[in-house]
C-alpha cells in the first residue's frame, strides 16, 4: 500500500504541473539551463507561413496611445508626455503628435502636428498657428520613413499588407549596413534559425527566432505570434542595440491582438567592445488607450487648410496663404492669455521641453514679452479690418 500511494501521489503532482500552466511556467524559469522543446511550429517556413497569414489578416489599425516622458543621460529632467493618434491602412498613413505635462495641458500645445501621407503627396499641419507645408515629388524620399513606420509599428514590426512599397531597413553597422526589420520580410532570410526550444518572457513560453549577432525575438503563440521582446544588435563585435518589450496583449479580432504596453529601450554605442553591460540611451514607454485593426478611418486622410492658413509648397518653396481668417488672431490672443498665466503660476520658462525654474526677474520679462505679442496680435487684427 505505501507503494502504490507513492506512485499516486507522483501521478497527481505530474498532473497538476502538466494541467497548470502557471506551474510550468515557473518551473522553467527557476532554470535557464531547461526548456521545453518547441514542439507546435518545428520549421522557419511554418513560422514564415504564420507571420504572412497574420499580416494578410491585419489590413488597417488605428491606434491612440500616450507615451511618458522619455528617460536618459540626454533627458535627465524631462516632464512631456507625448500624445499620438496613429492610423496605418495600404500606403496610406494618418498621424497626430501633440505634448503635455503635468502643469501644460495638450490643447495648449503649438507644436501640435497632424501628418498625412499618401503616395502623391506628404503634409505637415499645425493648427495653433495654421502652417501647412506639404511635399509632391519627394513625398517618397527617404525623410518620409519616420511617419510611414512611426514607433508602435515599428515596435511591434508590422507592415500594411497593402502598401507594396519598401519596408524601411535598420541600421546594424557603424558602416551604414542595413538589415531587414518588419516580421513579414525576416523568415524569408535563410540567415535566421528557429530554436529548437521555448524560452519564457515575463511568464510566457515563446518561440525564439534568431539571426546571431543581428537579430533575435521571442514570440509568443498565445498571441497570435505576436512579440514578447526582441533584440537588435550593432556593431562588430555586436552590441545591443534596441531593445522592444511588449506586453498586455488584447485581442482586438479575432486572432488579431495587439499590445497595450510597449517598451523601447536603445543603447549607447561604444568602440570599447568589453563593457560589461550596455548603457541606456533612451527609454520610452507607451501606454495604448485605444486599438482598432480592420476599421476604415481614410477621413483622417481628406484635409483642406483652413481659412488663413500659410501654405508653404517644399517642392518649389512657395508660400501662399489662404484668404480670410481673421479669428485665427482671436486664438492666437487667447493662446497666449492662457499659456501665461500658466507660466506666471508655475515660474517656469515657456518651452515645454526645458520646464526650468526661473528666477521673478526672469518672469516678469517673459510676461512683458507676452503682453506685447498679444498687442501685436490685436494691431494687426485692427489692421486687417480696416483694409
Amino acid at each position: 500500500m505505501p507503494t502504490r500511494g507513492r506512485h499516486l501521489g507522483l501521478f497527481y503532482v505530474a498532473l497538476i504541473l502538466t494541467l497548470h500552466p502557471n506551474i510550468m511556467t515557473a518551473w522553467v524559469r527557476a532554470s535557464d539551463d531547461i526548456y521545453p522543446p518547441a514542439t507546435h511550429v518545428k520549421s522557419l517556413r511554418e513560422v514564415s507561413a504564420i507571420l504572412q497569414f497574420n499580416r494578410k489578416a491585419m489590413r488597417s489599425i488605428f491606434v491612440r496611445y500616450e507615451s511618458d516622458p522619455i528617460k536618459g543621460p540626454d533627458h535627465p529632467n524631462s516632464q512631456q508626455y507625448v500624445s499620438v493618434v496613429l492610423y496605418a491602412n495600404a500606403d496610406n498613413r494618418y498621424t497626430r503628435w501633440s505634448h503635455f505635462t503635468k502643469w501644460l495641458p495638450e490643447d495648449l500645445d503649438i507644436s501640435l502636428q497632424e501628418v498625412r501621407y499618401t503616395p502623391k503627396r506628404l503634409s505637415r499641419y499645425w493648427p495653433l498657428s495654421r502652417e501647412y507645408e506639404f511635399y509632391e515629388k519627394l513625398a517618397r524620399a527617404e525623410f518620409s520613413q519616420k511617419n510611414r513606420s512611426e514607433m508602435f509599428m515599428e515596435s511591434i514590426a508590422w507592415w500594411p499588407p497593402g502598401d507594396q512599397s519598401d519596408c524601411p531597413e535598420k541600421y546594424h553597422d557603424v558602416g551604414k549596413k542595413t538589415a531587414q526589420f518588419f516580421l513579414h520580410t525576416l523568415p524569408l532570410l535563410s540567415e535566421y534559425r528557429l530554436l529548437d526550444h521555448l524560452e519564457p518572457v515575463e511568464g510566457c513560453l515563446c518561440y525564439v527566432l534568431e539571426r546571431p549577432g543581428f537579430d533575435k525575438m521571442w514570440l509568443d503563440a498565445s498571441v497570435g505570434y505576436g512579440l514578447r521582446r526582441r533584440e537588435w544588435y550593432f556593431g562588430s563585435p555586436p552590441q545591443l542595440s534596441a531593445a522592444y518589450i511588449l506586453s498586455n496583449y488584447r485581442e482586438c479580432e479575432q486572432g488579431l491582438f495587439l499590445p497595450m504596453k510597449v517598451q523601447r529601450i536603445l543603447y549607447a554605442f561604444s568602440e570599447n567592445s568589453r563593457m560589461p553591460e550596455p548603457r541606456v540611451e533612451q527609454e520610452s514607454l507607451l501606454k495604448v488607450l485605444t486599438a482598432e485593426v480592420n476599421v476604415c478611418r481614410d477621413e483622417l486622410l481628406q484635409f483642406e487648410p483652413p481659412a488663413g492658413a500659410l501654405v508653404e509648397n517644399r517642392d518649389t518653396g512657395k508660400v501662399s496663404q489662404i484668404p480670410g481668417g481673421l479669428d485665427v488672431l482671436d486664438d492666437v490672443a487667447v493662446l497666449a492669455q492662457k499659456r501665461k498665466s500658466i507660466f506666471i503660476r508655475e515660474g517656469i520658462i515657456p518651452i515645454v521641453s526645458s520646464n526650468m525654474k526661473m528666477s521673478k526677474e526672469v518672469i516678469a520679462a517673459v510676461c512683458v514679452c507676452a503682453f506685447f505679442v498679444l498687442q501685436l496680435c490685436l494691431l494687426v487684427k485692427k489692421l486687417f479690418r480696416r483694409t
